[in-house]
């Protein structure tokens, strides 16, 4: 088994430690649209990249449902992520809050690609089903 370090230093030459990220959104994206996380939420947003080419792909889907599910809800509660989808700008800086798709996203973004992904249905059942597990918890 690899250590962390040669794992950060070879694997993920991206990592710096002395960055600390503290997310404040979730993004959802399908593999659909040219896989990317949206630029302007890279400060504040984690994105989840989900397996699928369009909608059908991912409402049929079940069992990465509940995967989507089941780690959308560890990290908002993780990171204390609202279910509410906000922006607050901030001199040239957006701020994202909550969880929503990469098409919302998008539309706030300057400079947004046009994305279409993830549709609103699936973000409001992912959504449903996260607050249910809250409930039980």
């Amino acid at each position: 088994m690899k250590s962390e370090l040669q794992i950060k230093t070879k694997l993920l030459p991206w990592v710096d430690s002395r960055y600390k990220f503290n997310p404040t959104c979730i993004v959802l994206h399908w593999w659909g649209e040219p896989c990317q996380h949206a630029k302007c939420a890279n400060a504040s947003a984690i994105g989840i990249e989900i397996e699928g080419n369009d909608e059908r792909d991912l409402d049929h889907n079940e069992k990465q449902f509940q995967s989507v599910v089941a780690l959308v809800h560890y990290l908002k509660e993780t990171f204390h992520i609202a279910d509410t989808f906000t922006m607050e700008q901030i001199g040239s800086t957006q701020l994202f809050y909550g969880i929503t798709s990469h098409k919302q996203v998008d539309k706030l973004c300057q400079n947004g690609s046009g994305k279409i992904d993830v549709h609103d249905q699936y973000v409001e059942r992912v959504l449903t089903h996260v607050k249910r597990l809250a409930n039980k918890g």
